[in-house]
């Protein structure tokens, strides 16, 4: 007859295997649901564009931004809006070496007795001498625009696109809190 072997019952052992069971279960659907996220097209957080079609760009471009819940104002032929205090134009403008940029346009409409004076183009080289936030010219309709830039080689993150617009509009609420007697004169 052989021996048996001199084992005892113990329930911690059961505990530590219902344990390891009960985390399975947990990360099992976890990792199926993340899977799953990737596979069947959620929201990423990041915008990857390799091409050099901007038309193309801004297109994919307004829809990154729509998912990720943008004001999206409106949507052209190479560019996307988005609404925050200002309309914030974004131009994308892409290279096939990677080095690309969206290019940022905010138009301010200048009341009609100051387009093209004098007074109205010494308070545009004023704001260009006292800002390094971008650049303010005067477009061919007499208009005020201000102009800068985000810089990426392929791809951003929602994180970087969505803190650099509201960059931009806080700039600018900055710069015409500084100068709101030359706005309030100038500008529609």
């Amino acid at each position: 007859m052989a021996a048996l072997p001199d084992e005892r019952y113990d329930p911690s052992k059961e505990v530590v295997s219902l344990r390891r069971f009960s985390c399975l279960l947990v990360l099992v659907p976890s990792l199926v649901a993340l899977i799953a996220s990737v596979s069947f097209g959620t929201v990423t957080c990041e915008w990857l564009y390799t091409g050099d079609d901007n038309e193309d760009a801004a297109v994919q471009l307004g829809y990154f931004l729509q998912d990720h819940g943008a004001n999206i104002y409106s949507q052209g032929q190479g560019y996307v809006v988005v609404r925050e205090t200002f309309k914030i134009i974004l131009s994308p403008k892409m290279s096939e070496d990677g080095l690309d940029r969206i290019v940022v346009h905010v138009l301010f409409g200048v009341k009609g007795i100051y387009k093209g004076s004098h007074s109205f183009l010494r308070f545009i080289n004023d704001l260009n001498s006292s800002y390094n936030a971008g650049a303010f010219y005067m477009n061919d309709d007499g208009d005020m625009v201000f102009t800068t830039q985000f810089t990426f080689l392929n791809h951003f993150t929602w994180d970087e696109i969505s803190a650099f617009i509201r960059w931009v509009d806080k700039a600018l609420q900055a710069i015409i809190s500084a100068n709101k007697y030359e706005f309030s004169k100038y500008l529609e």
